[in-house]
C-alpha cells in the first residue's frame, strides 16, 4: 500500500514538472497577437516600404524603445535603407496620455522637403503601431515642427499620410491630365489634354509629370523638360507640392525655351493635377539651384498667367484649327 502512494506521489510529481517544463518553452516561442513592421526606404531612397519586426514584447514599455532603437540603428547588415539620414536620429521621447512627442536635433531642420516627408510618414506609421498611441508630434530641438508657411504640424494620425498606404496596389483608373507645354516661340504654354490609364497607388502629380517628360502629342506644341529627366520624387504636403528631379533636368535644358516657361510648365502641370497651391522644385534634393545657371530654382512657384493663352488667343487657335 506504502509502495503504490509513494509512486502515484513520484508520477505526479513528474507529470507536474513535464507540465511546468512545457509551459516555459511554450512561453518563451509566444508570437507577438498581429504583425509589426519598422518603415524605411526603398533602394531608390524615394518611397517608403516596410519590414518584419518581431518585438521581445508588445507592452507600450517595451514596443517604445525597441522601435525607436531600430529606427536610429545604423547596422551596416540590415538589408533595407535607413529611414533617418547618417547624421540624424531621435533623440528621446515623452507621452502625454494617447500622444506620442517624438524629439530630434536641430539637424532634422536640415532635411530636404521630399525626404522630410517621408521621414515624418515613416516614423508616424511605425510608432503608431504601439498600443494606445493614437497620435504623434515631433519637435526639433526645442521646437514644434513646422510646415513650408511657418506652422505647427501638430499631432499626426493613421489619417495623414494615407497617400503612404494604398491597400489596393493592383487597383487601376482612367484620369484626363492637363500638360502644359511651350509653343513655338518658347515664350508661353499650350495645354494639352491627355487621358491616362495608370495604377492607383501613383500619384496623380508623378504621373501627370511623367507624362510631361514624355514630351508631346499635339502638333504645335514643343517640350520644356529634357526627355532623359527623371523623376525622383515628388510628395504633397500642406498644399505644397516638392518635385525633385535629377541632374539631367539642369544640365540638358532647352536653350530654346525660356526658364521661366520651363518652371511654369512643370508647375502648372502639377498643380493642376493635385489641386494644390504651390510648387517647389529641387535637383537631387539640393534646393539652392539655378536653371541655366541663371534662374533661380530655390522659391515657391505659383501659376502665373503671362505664360499661359489669353481666352481670346484660344477661340483664335480653334478659328484656325477648323
Amino acid at each position: 500500500m506504502k509502495k503504490s502512494a509513494l509512486f502515484l506521489f513520484a508520477l505526479g510529481f513528474f507529470l507536474s514538472v513535464l507540465c511546468f517544463g512545457a509551459a516555459v518553452v511554450l512561453a518563451g516561442d509566444t508570437k507577438p497577437s498581429k504583425d509589426y513592421y519598422i518603415y524605411c526606404l526603398d533602394s531608390t531612397d524615394t518611397v517608403l516600404e516596410r519590414m518584419s519586426f518581431v518585438p521581445s514584447d508588445e507592452s507600450r514599455e517595451t514596443l517604445l524603445p525597441e522601435l525607436m532603437q531600430r529606427l536610429n540603428s545604423r547596422d551596416d547588415t540590415m538589408t533595407f535603407h535607413r529611414l533617418l539620414p547618417d547624421n540624424i536620429e531621435i533623440s528621446s521621447y515623452e507621452i502625454f496620455n494617447d500622444i506620442l512627442q517624438v524629439v530630434f536635433d536641430e539637424t532634422y531642420s536640415e532635411v530636404a522637403s521630399g525626404r522630410e516627408l517621408l521621414i515624418r510618414a515613416g516614423v508616424v506609421k511605425t510608432f503608431l503601431q504601439v498600443p494606445g498611441i493614437m497620435a504623434v508630434r515631433f519637435v526639433i530641438g526645442n521646437s514644434p515642427l513646422k510646415n513650408s508657411r511657418g506652422e505647427e504640424v501638430g499631432e499626426m494620425t493613421s489619417n495623414t499620410f494615407v497617400e503612404f498606404g494604398l491597400s489596393d496596389r493592383d487597383a487601376y483608373r482612367y484620369d484626363t491630365f492637363t500638360l502644359y507645354f511651350a509653343d513655338d516661340t518658347g515664350k508661353k504654354l499650350l495645354p494639352e489634354s491627355r487621358t491616362i490609364y495608370y495604377r492607383r497607388s501613383i500619384p496623380k502629380g508623378r504621373v501627370a509629370l511623367e507624362q510631361l517628360i514624355n514630351g508631346p502629342i499635339a502638333s504645335g506644341n514643343y517640350p520644356t523638360v529634357p526627355p532623359d529627366t527623371l523623376l525622383i520624387s515628388i510628395q504633397c504636403s500642406d498644399n505644397v507640392c516638392y518635385v525633385d528631379f535629377n541632374s539631367i533636368f539642369l544640365e540638358e535644358a532647352l536653350p530654346n525655351v525660356e526658364d521661366e516657361v520651363i518652371i511654369q510648365s512643370v508647375a502648372a502641370t502639377v498643380l493642376d493635377a493635385t489641386g494644390m497651391d504651390k510648387v517647389q522644385i529641387t535637383v537631387n534634393g539640393t534646393e539652392d539651384v539655378k536653371l541655366k545657371e541663371e534662374t533661380s530654382l530655390y522659391r515657391f512657384i505659383t501659376k502665373d498667367a503671362k505664360y499661359f493663352p489669353s481666352e481670346e488667343e484660344e477661340e483664335e487657335k480653334e478659328e484656325d484649327v477648323e
